[in-house]
């Protein structure tokens, strides 16, 4: 077992649960304040994410896992094999799994900064940046985007990592927690670690627009 997944990636992933489980839960309390504010912790979350994707350690990088059509075919077709190819990493169809989700994320954070709940008088922090009738629209796609595309993308997800688990014999969910994976010590060499300095920044960069609305610098 050698270190695969670096601490931003794992408290990254970490988050990801935490909030979108607070972001149902308060929803359907109408518990409107900590739902703002979990919002916020998403949006900084995913948009570090996508930095993390670019710049961070290389099993987080979006070029380390990221494959054509063809190589996702090619592995769609091995699904039936009784013993899975090796990946120190994302395999080519969990890789683009990974941007669905991050994508359907920052969807779903950035609609809601210009969204309203009437019910309990509550309104986003850039509604008044568009018309009435764009905030009336925005809030439905708001709520509909969760209920019918994050949560598939969530039930796709997990029930995926219980295929692979029960049938497939592959644990995806330990490594994701621990950091360490059961790769080959020659696949460990290969991986350079991103430095702190990088990590600070990259939060930094994601969280200066979100700070930013939360000051009504915006």
């Amino acid at each position: 077992m050698y270190k695969l997944w670096d601490l931003p990636v794992r408290v990254s992933h970490a988050l990801f649960i935490i909030g979108i489980l607070v972001a149902f839960i308060t929803a359907q309390l109408d518990a409107m304040t900590i739902h703002q504010y979990n919002g916020y912790m998403l949006l900084t979350v995913v948009l570090f994410r996508i930095l993390w994707g670019i710049t961070g350690s290389t099993p987080a990088r979006f070029s380390s896992f990221l494959r054509g059509p063809a190589a996702v075919i090619a592995y769609i077709r091995t699904l039936r094999d009784p013993v899975l190819r090796h990946w120190p990493g994302h395999n080519p169809v969990g890789g683009w799994a990974v941007v669905l989700m991050l994508v359907a994320v920052l969807v779903q954070a950035t609609t809601g900064l210009f969204s309203n709940n009437e019910d309990v008088m509550f309104d986003g922090p850039l509604n008044h940046l568009v018309s009435t009738n764009i905030v009336h629209r925005i809030s439905q796609f708001h709520g509909a985007w969760f209920y019918f595309v994050l949560l598939s993308l969530i039930v796709i997800h997990i029930s995926a990592n219980l295929i692979y688990r029960v049938i497939k014999n592959q644990n995806l969910i330990t490594p994701i927690i621990t950091g360490r994976a059961p790769i080959t010590q020659a696949e460990a060499q290969l991986i350079v670690f991103a430095p702190a300095w990088r990590f600070c920044l990259c939060f930094f960069i994601a969280a200066a627009p979100v700070a930013a609305i939360i000051f009504k610098v915006i």
